[in-house]
């Protein structure tokens, strides 16, 4: 801003004249104040007038709101798309046949390759990283004949730009009608949903949410992009190529992470958080989000990395045979398959789908399908959770008896140690998230037997409905209470209006907000907590004395102490004691070299790198083209990026890539400066932010809904309040003796330890769900 014009200037006047000019002074001031104050006035009745009416919550004033230009952007973010125009090419029937044979053909060979691939692994007993994540990358038996119709569709397109020579943008502005008509999942009529707009609770897949779009939302539908993807072909094939011609490739993924490790500064702590932060969005994450990658026969794991001929969907990250820790190793190629394909009908660019329900519904919990919820996880009596009891009477998770299910070990089995099942498959990637697991299993059925003892005229069914809507509200309440402020910082969270009411109803919602996941939140802008993972995993005993210490890799796919008395505790308070690392560029080594590491092995897999390069097989627009659309300066070179960048991460980037426009969106949301009161940088928060907002006001079961039909009572609501993750800690531990009330943030003064035995920690009382009989039909 400039500075103004009139600051040197000084008026030299006469006393008599001072005085005459003091007298008009006071009497302008009054006449101003006089009319400020019924512009005031009549502003506040008519503000009041409007929310009186309804609160708007959609659109936020374009008007800067102090010195963060985040705060001036209008959320939710509108998408943008690639212009279409108009086109002389005429797609004639012949070319749509000749296509669509081919593409037969061609997915007939890849069908013969998967076949052979798989007989060639069935018998490999061994666990690999690359089989330990494929576990997280799961694709539902659903989703692989869907996903099969979305490759053929997408192989028709592509041969058909090949055999005519023409852009992808020429066949997106025609009438492509008759192409459309030859794939299955456009030609089959879709089942119409028949939502009832009286109905209490949620549908497990999300369904009928949005009763004017009933899928917005739902399980297995395409991600939402708020930027085109960037595709090297424009259409599907992985973003490898730099702006600056055809022949110039983007660095290798891990030669991006080695570098930035390399280079790397002292580690630098987050001395504000807890490890529980961390834990928490990854089990709300689970929530969210569940990409699945391409399977090969029978769902089976495809291995790309020195296979003669690799699969269709192969994108093996490259390692230079320079590699300080993998080259001894004879590792020149890390596995890497690509996110299956959604099915689309309409000629777009590749997209990838969602196979968890976008909500903040506990589907990590209750799982999406009645076959899930009702067969494997439901117990049948008192609306509990099914369990398994334990010798010392403590409740764990359902056992996974398959000893070929990845996880579980033959000797252990032997000793009765199981792996775990839950509502989300990843349930066993660490022990901190499998023990997020069973404390909200165990909150569900304290609730469940509370709410039976209130209301015995009560059936299971409604028991579980019942507690299960409860539960969703908590980890709503604890989410935009506790996760989020901390995550994008206490003055955009108040300017969204993302903390919960102190009192009343919320009346935000939106039924043209899509609530749908992001590609750019789920696959980038989200995974920033990766970078904050401490190479050594601290448990602590009661009293806050620390017991031991596991490397991270050793925690992966290793839930077996947790069937030790107190270890459940002990994982938790050290989670609780224990600080993250600084959001940065920097990883830890257990993470870009030993990640998913097996016993016998020496190396494991680099999450820094798995991480760039899903964002580039999703063509993920890069980190310059997000600027603009967050409202933030455009930066067209290095001396503009420079100052938007870590300094230290500025200087590994400027070697890594050849154009500021080169760089990954993921990469560049790590390098951001910090805004003054959050982790993230501008971007970062900027993506975050559009999709917690979504979360909120495009729920239409939002847990604070004024809603007749939907909403608690204000007993209730006021009930649901007072959850903290410190209290449902507390409640569902083996023995927990104490924990800090905000438990996202590290012990200090102003947030003490304090006992979970008595009321310092607040209670919720459910004494306001006892009704008299009421019959309930689901």
């Amino acid at each position: 801003m400039h500075e103004p014009l009139q600051r040197d200037y000084v008026e030299v006047s006469t006393a008599s004249y001072q005085r005459s000019l003091e007298s008009h002074r006071r009497w302008r001031l009054c006449l101003w104040i006089g009319l400020g104050s019924t512009v005031i006035v009549c502003s506040i009745l008519l503000t009041l007038l409007i929310v009186g009416s309804k609160q708007p919550r959609l659109e936020f004033s374009t008007t800067e709101v102090g010195n963060t230009p985040l705060l001036s952007l209008s959320f939710p973010i509108k998408e943008r798309s690639h212009q279409r125009g108009r086109s002389n090419f005429t797609l004639r029937p012949e070319m749509v046949y000749e296509s669509m044979a081919e593409a037969r053909e061609e997915f007939k060979s890849r069908k013969a390759l998967e076949e052979q691939l798989f007989h060639q692994q069935v018998n490999r007993t061994e666990q690999t990283a690359s089989s330990y994540h494929q576990q997280v990358t799961t694709l539902s038996p659903e989703m692989r004949n869907i996903s099969d119709s979305a490759v053929l569709a997408e192989t028709s397109v592509r041969l058909l730009l090949e055999k005519e020579q023409i852009p992808i943008e020429e066949l997106q502005s025609v009438d492509a009608s008759p192409l459309l008509k030859e794939w299955v999942h456009c030609s089959v009529t879709p089942v119409k949903k028949n939502c009832r707009p009286g109905d209490k609770f949620r549908t497990l897949d999300g369904t009928c949410n949005n009763l004017h779009a009933p899928e917005k939302g739902a399980t297995l539908q395409p991600f939402r992009r708020i930027l085109p993807p960037v595709y090297d072909d424009g259409y599907s094939s992985p973003r490898t190529k730099s702006v600056l011609g055809k022949d110039q490739f983007l660095l290798s993924a891990r030669e991006v992470s080695r570098r930035f490790t390399d280079n790397a500064e002292p580690v630098a702590i987050e001395t504000k958080l807890s490890m529980l932060f961390l834990t928490w969005g990854q089990f709300l994450d689970h929530d969210m989000t569940n990409t699945g990658s391409s399977k090969g026969e029978n769902g089976s794991a495809i291995t790309c990395c020195g296979q003669r001929k690799q699969h269709p969907e192969c994108f093996p990250i490259q390692v230079d045979k320079t590699d300080p820790f993998y080259a001894d190793k004879g590792v020149h190629c890390l596995d890497f398959v690509r996110s299956a394909p959604a099915p689309q009908c309409r000629i777009n660019g590749r997209e990838q789908f969602n196979q968890a329900s976008a909500y903040i519904d506990g589907s990590m919990i209750y799982a999406t399908t009645r076959l899930e919820a009702d067969i494997r996880l439901r117990a049948h009596i008192n609306g509990n959770m099914r369990g398994r009891l334990y010798q010392d009477g403590r409740w764990m998770l359902p056992i996974s008896a398959e000893p070929k299910d990845g996880c579980n070990k033959d000797e252990l089995i032997k000793q009765s140690r199981y792996c775990f099942k839950a509502g989300d498959v990843r349930v066993n990637e660490q022990i901190g998230l499998t023990a997020m697991h069973t404390v909200w299993m165990r909150e569900h059925n304290r609730i469940a037997n509370e709410l039976a003892d209130l209301n015995k005229h009560w059936d299971d069914t409604r028991i579980y409905e019942e507690t299960r809507r409860i539960v969703i509200a908590q980890l709503q309440h604890i989410s935009y209470n506790e996760f989020v402020p901390l995550l994008i910082g206490e003055k955009l969270a108040e300017h969204l209006k993302l903390r919960p009411l102190a009192s009343d109803y919320d009346s935000s919602y939106n039924k043209e907000v899509d609530a749908g996941i992001s590609n750019e939140f789920s696959t980038a802008a989200y995974r920033f907590g990766h970078s904050m993972l401490q190479g050594l995993v601290e448990l602590y005993g009661a009293q806050g004395r620390n017991v031991d210490y596991m490397q991270f890799t050793r925690i992966l796919f290793n839930p077996f102490a947790l069937w030790d008395f107190g270890k459940l505790d002990a994982v938790v308070r050290g989670n609780a004691q224990q600080c993250p690392r600084k959001l940065d560029t920097s990883f830890s080594t257990q993470v870009t070299n030993h990640l998913f590491q097996p016993e016998k092995s020496h190396h494991g897999f680099d999450l820094f790198a798995l991480n760039i390069q899903r964002g580039r097989d999703h063509g993920l627009a890069p980190y310059s083209q997000w600027r603009e659309l967050c409202n933030l300066s455009p930066v067209n070179d290095w001396p503009g990026l420079e100052k938007e960048m870590r300094a230290s991460s500025f200087v590994v980037i400027k070697q890594i890539y050849q154009d500021v426009k080169d760089i990954d969106l993921y990469v560049g949301i790590l390098a951001e400066n910090p805004l003054p009161d959050g982790i993230l940088g501008p971007v970062g928060s900027c993506i975050i932010a559009d999709q917690f907002l979504r979360s909120k006001i495009g729920d239409r079961f939002w847990y604070e809904t004024g809603d007749p039909a939907i909403r608690f009572t204000s007993d209730q609501l006021k009930e649901i309040r007072k959850t903290t993750l410190a209290r449902v800690l507390c409640d569902n531990g083996d023995a927990m003796d104490a924990i800090q009330l905000k438990s996202m943030e590290i012990v200090s003064e102003s947030n003490p330890r304090k006992r979970c035995a008595g009321d310092d920690i607040p209670r919720m009382d459910l004494s306001s769900w006892e009704d008299g009989f009421f019959s309930l039909s689901v």
